[in-house]
């Protein structure tokens, strides 16, 4: 797993100390909070994500697309 995406605005709302954010980043797992997916169709997708690039800071908005079509096989 490379990456985290959630609708909500944030993947630990209540945590002290914030541990699923140190875990996920200690770890190399991207986190994507804020995704509309409401409409998704479960399935597999190759996501992209671009952010913007912002200095001193260590989240950004971001664009993020789902592609469809792809499976895991494509990207060996």
């Amino acid at each position: 797993m490379r990456g985290v995406g959630i609708d909500s605005l944030g993947i630990e709302r209540s945590q002290e100390g914030h541990p699923t954010h140190k875990t996920l980043f200690n770890n190399s797992i991207i986190i994507v909070e804020g995704l509309r997916l409401k409409e998704v169709v479960e399935g597999e997708y190759f996501m992209v994500i671009a952010p913007l690039k912002l200095e001193g800071t260590d989240g950004s908005p971001a664009r993020a697309l789902l592609i469809d079509g792809f499976g895991r096989d494509d990207f060996k």
